[in-house]
Formats: structure tokens, C-alpha cells, sequence
């Protein structure tokens, strides 16, 4: 199972959060490094996206 979180913290060292935003219900979503804009499928703006996204969810 540590060879996933190594590989995670690996890639994630050096950037930055770049944006937090609450998802459904739970999910908190977390972006890091530079952001991009997204689209969601209405054409309507959605939350951007960093080079790695991260979300936790609880209940």
C-alpha cells in the first residue's frame, strides 16, 4: 500500500495548492500546481484543474 502514497508524495513535492473546492456531498477536491480552466458537459464553466487532483470523502 506505500508504494502508491510514495509515488503520490513523489509527484506532488514542490506544488503548490492551487485551489480547494467542496465536491458532492462530502468530497472535498483539492488541486495542486498550475491551474487550467475546465468545461463541464452544458458548456457551463467548471472548477479548474491542476496537474494533480486529490479528493476526500467521508460520511
Amino acid at each position: 500500500m506505500t508504494d502508491w502514497i510514495e509515488h503520490l508524495r513523489a509527484a506532488a513535492r514542490g506544488l503548490v495548492v492551487a485551489h480547494v473546492w467542496r465536491g458532492h456531498g462530502s468530497a472535498l477536491s483539492i488541486e495542486l500546481g498550475a491551474l487550467t480552466p475546465s468545461t463541464r458537459r452544458d458548456s457551463s464553466p467548471g472548477e479548474p484543474e491542476g496537474l494533480i487532483g486529490l479528493m476526500i470523502e467521508w460520511s
